[in-house]
């Protein structure tokens, strides 16, 4: 913090880090591709071990390329058309459905998820 106001102090206003600072990465993101195809299973702790950095260099690194964990596996984060298209062909039938049958006043949405409130008490039997 000290550092900071110094060089504010000084006038250099900068909100960033200086170009270059840092430690370089040590990986060449092409061997650490290699590796993670040789074996899909490999965690990323193995990975860092066989290649002397920190783990979190190598889960920075698998990203940058690409790569996602999916079903103990590292896959390309690649989506199919099918996929890319999917969204639009769920909120279009929802659209039709709720022409047929008013229902979208009766969900609550907050941060992506999806609750159906549904208010009517059930008479005692």
């Amino acid at each position: 913090m000290v550092m900071w106001f110094g060089k504010f102090h000084n006038g250099d206003t900068r909100l960033g880090g200086e170009e270059g600072c840092g430690r370089p990465s040590v990986v060449d993101d092409d061997h650490l591709k290699s590796i993670i195809e040789a074996d899909t299973n490999k965690t990323t702790r193995e990975v860092a071990e066989e290649l002397n950095v920190d783990h979190l260099t190598v889960v920075r690194h698998l990203k940058q390329i690409g790569k996602v964990k999916n079903l103990d596996k590292w896959v390309l984060c690649e989506l199919s058309e099918n996929q890319k298209n999917r969204p639009f062909k769920v909120s279009s039938a929802l659209l039709l459905r709720n022409k047929k049958g008013p229902f979208l006043d009766r969900i609550v949405t907050g941060d992506e998820k999806w609750i159906l409130f549904d208010n009517r008490r059930r008479s005692a039997q």
